[in-house]
């Protein structure tokens, strides 16, 4: 999802368990920032855990913490809404 010229945003990408450790995510996630080499910016939300979070590392990801970024979000269904 994204303008395709500035930024682009990746929630998640799920890969069948049976699948994993195949280099299906990997190549998949490859082919979006292929598609997308020109976009400035390629943001994506994940799950807090350790697996998924070593995947988009390895794969060049960083937190945002770690370059003194900070994101948010609203969530459906919030007071206020």
């Amino acid at each position: 999802m994204g303008d395709g010229q500035t930024i682009i945003y990746i929630q998640d990408i799920l890969i069948n368990p049976t699948y994993q450790n195949k280099a299906v995510g990997s190549n998949l996630l490859k082919y979006i920032l292929f598609k997308y080499n020109n976009v400035r910016q390629v943001l994506l939300t994940t799950d807090n855990n350790i697996a998924t979070m070593n995947f988009y590392e390895k794969n060049g990801f960083i937190k945002y913490e770690d370059i003194k970024l900070i994101g948010y979000m609203k969530k459906k269904g919030d007071i206020n809404d």
